[in-house]
């Protein structure tokens, strides 16, 4: 490979903007930075061919639930809603939440359970 050649390729930030902002730009706005598993192409919004694959116990219960599936399952969410920091993830539920010991209001008898 000559010296002139190269297959990398390089990231020139404007120097306007805080480095951070400027690379959640570049993450938001690139085509070519997907969420998506395998080769599958990424898509945002509801997914009509989910449909196909859904059981039909969950779409049952889903659809019990008040969950609209007119459009497709699952809906992902726009790109610009996705977090692309760690700390912008950890924000969304940032709150402590209370620990409640299993079984504590339990019936130690099991009265429910016995047959009369």
């Amino acid at each position: 490979m000559s010296a002139s050649t190269s297959n990398t390729a390089t990231l020139k930030l404007n120097g306007q903007i805080p480095l951070d902002q400027e690379i959640e730009q570049i993450i938001r706005q690139s085509k070519n930075i997907t969420i998506k598993s395998g080769t599958e192409q990424a898509h945002y919004g509801p997914d009509p061919e989910g449909l196909k694959i859904l059981p039909e116990a969950s779409r049952e219960r889903l659809e019990a639930s008040g969950v609209d599936l007119s459009k497709g399952y699952p809906n992902r969410p726009d790109k610009s809603k996705v977090p692309v920091y760690l700390d912008e993830a950890f924000a969304i539920r940032n709150e402590d939440y209370p620990y409640i010991e299993r079984g504590k209001n339990a019936d130690p008898e099991k009265k429910a359970l016995k047959m009369n």
